[in-house]
């Protein structure tokens, strides 16, 4: 069994005692048995650097900038528009306000949709400004997704149409590739009203 030598009780023996010790780490050349797991070790260079390996932060966790898209996010915007009675209208964005990381996208040549790029959570909040002045009556609003998920809230406008109402509408979904974001209103009582509109679509997972 290898061991240390013990001075003074180890005469003759050191050798034999030495050779023993270092052949736990060493082949008979002399070379090292785990030269090759010791080559292809990570380095702390490559800690938290790309094709290298994930750090963690002082809670033991891995930063939310070195996972996969998390806080990616994109907002639109639509100035003004008119929602009809009885017609679900797919709201126009007219442009982005904001945006960050490649998960999801807008192209104003489809300016109804925004694209989902990479499978994940996604938080998507939609608000309406309606301008409710003379037209009484319900509003509509509604997220859909090409999963043909639905989530939909109604608002009566305030007052008699003296005001304006701010409506808005939040869910969270796992969404797919290609799952885009359409948003849509309507307003009933037999009267068209025109609003504004902004969504914002955070990638959480």
């Amino acid at each position: 069994m290898a061991r240390l030598p013990t001075p003074g009780s180890d005469d003759g023996n050191w050798g034999t005692v030495l050779n023993d010790f270092l052949s736990v780490a060493h082949t008979a050349t002399g070379t090292l048995q785990d030269a090759a797991t010791i080559a292809s070790a990570e380095q702390t260079t490559n800690k938290g650097a790309a094709n290298g390996y994930a750090s963690l932060d002082s809670t033991s966790k891995v930063p939310a900038v070195q996972l996969p898209g998390i806080g990616d996010y994109i907002g639109v915007r639509l100035s003004s528009m008119t929602a009809v009675d009885t017609t679900y209208t797919s709201i126009p964005w007219g442009s982005t306000t904001v945006t960050q990381g490649t998960s999801l996208s807008f192209d104003s040549g489809n300016p109804t949709q925004v694209k989902i790029n990479e499978a994940g959570v996604y938080s998507i909040t939609a608000t309406a400004d309606w301008s409710d002045t003379g037209k009484p009556g319900t509003r509509f609003i509604q997220i859909f997704t090409e999963c043909l998920f639905l989530v939909s809230d109604q608002r009566s406008c305030t007052g008699a149409g003296t005001g304006t109402t701010i409506h808005t509408l939040t869910v969270t979904l796992y969404l797919r590739p290609t799952d885009n974001i359409t948003v849509t209103v309507q307003c009933d009582a037999g009267s068209d009203t025109s609003l504004g509109a902004t969504m914002l679509v955070t990638r959480c997972a």
